[in-house]
């Protein structure tokens, strides 16, 4: 516990707001050290004392970079879906950890030292280990463990994956020989949706914003035809293309 959350320990804080019209920086950061501990005090068998009894204590495995946590750089967000970082406070965002001590009400929840847990919303602090409220947490199977990366339960097999199987299944409800352009196809969402068309017996064109992106499409086989937005042709190729779906 020491080794993973003592003095080794680090956290990644908000030092300054970029302005709303300029990229998030380095500079917009500071790396805190030794700031990993667990709340007091820690009783015996991994358990947390009364002060903190739903909560867990995780150490951090995976955590989810995702465009939409740009506007959680604003003081206004901009949506009502999600609030701002605070100066000086541990960025956030989805994450999967491991737990290394539980309290008593945790433990009520079903949750025990070594459970892999997923928070897959906006709340997992950005460092080595942290304490999170036991009811903000899923219990990852074991089994559903042993099947996939970890990692995948904040992508394809997570809300980016899910999102891609509500607008492509439930919205687009695609038939086979059409044609579907995806936008950002490149992205989270964009490359699982491309799948599904495929998967559907589409003609599938993705729209990303790099020649380095239209490469990676294509190399994985995730796209018929792999176009740059930025490109001046655009308007012309993606006129012949006849789309059906986008």
């Amino acid at each position: 516990l020491h080794r993973i959350a003592g003095a080794g320990g680090v956290r990644v804080l908000l030092r300054k707001r970029p302005r709303p019209s300029e990229r998030v920086t380095a500079q917009c950061f500071e790396v805190e050290e030794g700031g990993c501990s667990p709340p007091a005090p820690v009783c015996a068998a991994g358990q947390l004392g009364s002060s903190a009894s739903d909560t867990i204590f995780c150490r951090t495995l995976h955590l989810s970079v995702d465009p939409y946590l740009r506007c959680r750089f604003n003081e206004d967000t901009g949506v009502d879906y999600t609030r701002p970082y605070s100066i000086g406070a541990p960025i956030s965002s989805a994450g999967i950890g491991h737990v290394i001590l539980c309290g008593a009400r945790a433990k009520e929840r079903g949750l025990a030292p070594g459970d892999l847990v997923l928070q897959p919303f906006d709340s997992w602090p950005w460092a080595a280990a942290c304490a999170i409220p036991a009811a903000s947490v899923s219990r990852v199977p074991p089994l559903l463990g042993w099947l996939i990366p970890p990692s995948a339960l904040l992508g394809a097999a997570g809300q980016p994956g899910l999102t891609a199987i509500i607008g492509v299944e439930q919205v687009a409800r695609p038939r086979a020989g059409e044609t579907a352009v995806v936008s950002g196809a490149a992205g989270a969402v964009g490359h699982v949706a491309c799948q599904l068309f495929k998967r559907a017996g589409c003609r599938v064109v993705g729209l990303c914003g790099s020649d380095v992106k239209v490469a990676w499409l294509q190399q994985n086989g995730f796209v018929d035809a792999a176009l740059n937005y930025k490109s001046a042709s655009l308007p012309v190729r993606l006129a012949a293309e006849r789309a059906d779906i986008y």
